[in-house]
């Protein structure tokens, strides 16, 4: 199937019944470059479309449902494997949680929640010695893919590959601090447009925590932004990190993110 036949299969779904529901959000562009992978399945029924991607440790999956009961055949389709598939459900509204609810009964179990944070005008950490911070170069590629895989969970954290971090490094996303010869902690702002940044990855070595790393890299992320710029992250509801980001003037927006895992050790 292409993109364009998808949507339009989805398209009819959605025509035919109230119940309608997805955690597929492409636009079709996007949908086709996705499409494009090698490693993307697409299964279709009258009543479900679902498209499995193989990421290495575990399987993502997407999904296009008629209504709740369709949801009941996901199973048989699922891969046969000891790793895990992990969907998520992202929404404001009571209906997405009761779509994750839904997920459930087809075998998942909730393996997280995320919540979404925004701050357009960031109160500034109080660490000022920002001269040590600087933008990352491909060479720093492997050490920063090391801490990255280090300190977040792959299930939940939609890892960039090399390719991705090479990129970020180009674009100049990535700013560090080094410790003599090492890696002591690194920051990822994704640029989304001129002024939208989003947060994607922060992490500093356990060695080098209580140094005021993080507090270098978020200042000299602030003062070096466009005046107004927009940024937003993901945090778990399990991370105090969340009270964190409140100090610097981020709050919920309401958008939350419930994580679902079947199988897998």
């Amino acid at each position: 199937m292409t993109a364009k036949e998808i949507m339009q299969k989805a398209g009819v779904m959605r025509r035919r019944s109230r119940e309608y529901c997805s955690n597929a959000y492409f636009p079709i562009p996007q949908l086709e470059e996705f499409l494009q992978k090698e490693t993307v399945q697409i299964i279709a029924t009258e009543d479900l479309i679902l498209l499995i991607e193989d990421a290495s440790d575990l399987y993502r999956l997407y999904f296009f449902a008629e209504q709740y009961l369709s949801l009941m055949k996901i199973q048989q389709f699922l891969p046969r494997t000891s790793k895990p598939v992990i969907l998520d459900i992202v929404g404001k509204d009571l209906r997405t949680q009761d779509l994750a609810n839904e997920i459930k009964k087809a075998g998942f179990t909730q393996y997280s929640e995320f919540v979404r944070m925004i701050c357009t005008e960031p109160t500034l950490p109080s660490e000022k010695n920002t001269e040590r911070v600087e933008f990352a170069n491909i060479s720093d590629v492997l050490n920063i893919n090391k801490l990255l895989r280090k300190t977040f969970d792959p299930l939940f954290s939609h890892l960039p590959d090399i390719a991705e971090l090479e990129t970020a490094i180009n674009n100049k996303e990535i700013t560090l601090i080094r410790e003599g010869s090492k890696l002591a902690g690194f920051a990822f702002f994704e640029k989304i447009s001129a002024k939208q940044k989003i947060l994607r990855f922060f992490a500093v070595e356990e060695k080098f925590k209580g140094q005021n790393i993080g507090g270098a890299l978020l200042r000299h992320q602030f003062c070096s932004s466009f005046p107004g710029t927009v940024y937003i992250l993901w945090v778990g509801t399990y991370n105090n990190a969340q009270f964190l980001y409140k100090k610097f003037n981020f709050h919920y927006d309401g958008l939350k993110d419930y994580i679902l895992k079947y199988g897998g050790n």
